[in-house]
C-alpha cells in the first residue's frame, strides 16, 4: 500500500510504486494535475480501477455564537470489471456556542446514495468529548446526530450524543 499525496507529481510517484509492485497505490491530487495523472496512469496501462474524489467545504460564521458548515461530497469509481459507479453526500452542520452560556450544542443531517460498498464515503463527526466517530456511508439514506455539553463548573461537564442512520436500501 503506498499513499503519496499533494506533491504535483503524486501520478508519477505513484506509477513508479504500482510498477515496483504495490497492489494498492493512492495518489492523491487537488490540483490541475489530476487530469494529467489520470492520463500518465492510462498511458502505463494501470487503469484498472480508478477512483475520483470531488470536495466542496464551506464554513461560515452567522454570528458569535452560530456557526454553519456545508459539505458535498462526490466520487466515481471506474473498474474495467463492472463499468462506472458513483456516490454522494451532502452534509449540514448546525453548531451553537454562546461565550458565557453553560450550554452548546451541534447538529448534522446527512444525506447519501452511492452504487456499492465501493464507492463508499467517510464522514467524521464531531462527538462527546474524548472521542471520535466516523462512519462510513453507502447504498441510499440519511443520518443525524445531535450533541449537547452542559458545563455545571470548570472541571464538571455532561456530555449527551443521539445519532441514527436510516438506509433505504435495508
Amino acid at each position: 500500500l503506498i499513499v503519496s499525496r499533494g506533491l504535483k507529481w503524486a501520478a508519477i510517484l505513484a506509477v513508479f510504486a504500482a510498477k515496483a509492485g504495490a497492489k494498492k497505490v493512492y495518489a492523491v491530487e487537488a490540483t490541475s494535475m489530476a487530469q494529467n495523472a489520470r492520463k500518465l496512469v492510462e498511458a502505463n496501462g494501470l487503469q484498472d480501477v480508478v477512483q475520483t474524489n470531488y470536495r466542496f467545504n464551506i464554513k461560515y460564521k452567522i454570528s458569535k455564537i452560530f456557526t454553519i458548515a456545508n459539505r458535498i461530497e462526490y466520487v466515481t469509481l471506474e473498474k474495467k470489471s463492472i463499468g462506472t459507479q458513483k456516490g454522494f453526500i451532502i452534509y449540514q452542520d448546525i453548531n451553537y456556542k454562546p461565550m458565557q452560556s453553560k450550554v452548546s450544542f451541534s447538529l448534522r443531517y446527512i444525506l447519501f446514495d452511492t452504487d456499492s460498498y465501493d464507492t463508499r464515503i467517510y464522514a467524521y463527526e464531531n462527538d462527546v468529548l474524548y472521542s471520535f466517530s466516523i462512519p462510513v456511508f453507502y447504498e441510499k439514506g440519511y443520518r443525524y446526530y445531535i450533541n449537547v455539553n452542559y458545563d455545571f463548573t470548570k472541571k464538571l461537564a455532561l456530555w449527551l450524543r443521539f445519532a441514527q442512520t436510516i438506509s433505504k436500501d435495508k
